[in-house]
């Protein structure tokens, strides 16, 4: 019986555990984790509200985001939910991501 109890559980949580490129379900704050699943090195970060008129800083700074590292994006919660992302690679090109709704999502993969 425990056996097959934890089978069971162990088949609920792969089933329930997000697959590369999903997002995991949460609330309220507009904070999410920015994934660097590309074979190119970040070299900066651009997240604001979409209701702001710009990028904002560089939430990288000095630092870079190489293949398969994470970094946490702290956004105020007063700021809305619609969030624009831009990410700007070692080659120079760059990708968006606008009208991302953050407050529900805990994780964003580039």
């Amino acid at each position: 019986m425990r056996l097959f109890f934890v089978g069971m559980m162990t088949l609920l949580l792969s089933a329930c555990a997000p697959q590369q490129g999903q997002t995991i379900l949460v609330s309220g704050d507009p904070s999410f984790a920015l994934v660097n699943t590309s074979g190119y090195t970040i070299r900066e970060v651009y997240a604001s509200s979409s209701r702001a008129g710009g990028w904002g800083r560089d939430r990288l700074g000095q630092y870079v985001l190489s293949p398969g590292e994470n970094i946490w994006v702290s956004l105020p919660s007063g700021g809305g939910c619609i969030t624009d992302v831009m990410v700007v690679y070692n080659n120079g090109r760059s990708r968006e991501m606008r009208n991302v709704e953050t407050c529900s999502v805990r994780s964003i993969s580039m």
